[in-house]
C-alpha cells in the first residue's frame, strides 16, 4: 500500500467520522481530489484508488490532465475563472465551482450556446476582508442566483466557499454555518451542493452541512511555495 492509497483510506474515515457527528448519510458526501501541481503519475494513482473527482485550479495545467483522463472521472474547475479561457472551461471540464461574477455567467452561457453544451455551476461565496479574494458577498448572492437561473445554459446546483486562511480552522465554523443557511434561503428543500472545506477544516465543513469537500494536502501531500494551498 502506497503512501496516496494511505492517505486516501485515512480521509475517507475522517470523513465517515465527520458524517457521522452530523448525523449525515456518508454517501451523500463528495470528495473532490484538488490535483493543481500534483503529477500526473499521482492522479493515475488516486484513480487507481477510487478518487471520481478531482478539482483543478489553472486552466492550462487542468485542461491537459482532463483530457488524458476526462472519461474515467470528472473534472471540476475550482480556482478563479479569467473570462479569455471560459472556453477552455466549458469544453474540458464537469463544473464550475468557482463562478464569482454575474458577468462571467453570462460569458460562460455565451460559450456554452456556441458549444451547444450546458454545464453545472456553483456560486462562489467570499468571506472575510482580503480584497484579493473572489466571490459573491453573502448579502448579493440571492441576486445573482436570480439572474443565473435566466441563464439557458448554466446549472445553479449549490454554493462554494473558500472562507479565511486561519490558524484555528475552528474560526471558519461560522462561515460554513452561515453559507448552509444561505443554501436553505435559495435553494428551500431542493437537493443542493455545499462545497466548503479543505485539508485544515473539512471535519468542521461537514459538521455544518458540507456535502463536497475539496482535499489536496491531506490526499497528495504537501506543496511547497503554493499560495492559499490546503
Amino acid at each position: 500500500m502506497d503512501i496516496i492509497e494511505q492517505n486516501i483510506i485515512r480521509v475517507k474515515e475522517r470523513i465517515a467520522a465527520a458524517a457521522k457527528r452530523a448525523g449525515t448519510p456518508v454517501d451523500e458526501i463528495s470528495l473532490v481530489a484538488v490535483s493543481k501541481t500534483v503529477p500526473i503519475e499521482k492522479v493515475q494513482r488516486a484513480l487507481e484508488c477510487g478518487i471520481s473527482i478531482f478539482g483543478e485550479n489553472y486552466i492550462q495545467e487542468g485542461t491537459l490532465k482532463a483530457e488524458q483522463f476526462q472519461d474515467r472521472a470528472a473534472w471540476h474547475f475550482i480556482g478563479h475563472l479569467q473570462k479569455n479561457k471560459v472556453k477552455f472551461a466549458v469544453e474540458y471540464f464537469d463544473m464550475i465551482q468557482s463562478l464569482d461574477s454575474v458577468d462571467l455567467a453570462l460569458k460562460i452561457n455565451d460559450v456554452c450556446e456556441r458549444f451547444n453544451r450546458n454545464i453545472d455551476v456553483l456560486l462562489q461565496i467570499h468571506y472575510g476582508v482580503e480584497e484579493t479574494k473572489h466571490g459573491f458577498n453573502p448579502e448579493e448572492v440571492f441576486g445573482a442566483a436570480d439572474k443565473i437561473r435566466n441563464c439557458s445554459r448554466l446549472r445553479l446546483k449549490g454554493l462554494m466557499t473558500i472562507p479565511p486562511l486561519e490558524n484555528d480552522a475552528e474560526s471558519n465554523r461560522k462561515f460554513f454555518a452561515d453559507m448552509r443557511s444561505v443554501g436553505e434561503k435559495i435553494f428551500g428543500n431542493d437537493d443542493h451542493i455545499l462545497s466548503m472545506g479543505m485539508t485544515s477544516d473539512f471535519e468542521i465543513a461537514i459538521e455544518e452541512g458540507s456535502n463536497m469537500v475539496r482535499i489536496g494536502t491531506a490526499i497528495f501531500g504537501s506543496r511547497n511555495n503554493i499560495i492559499g494551498n490546503r
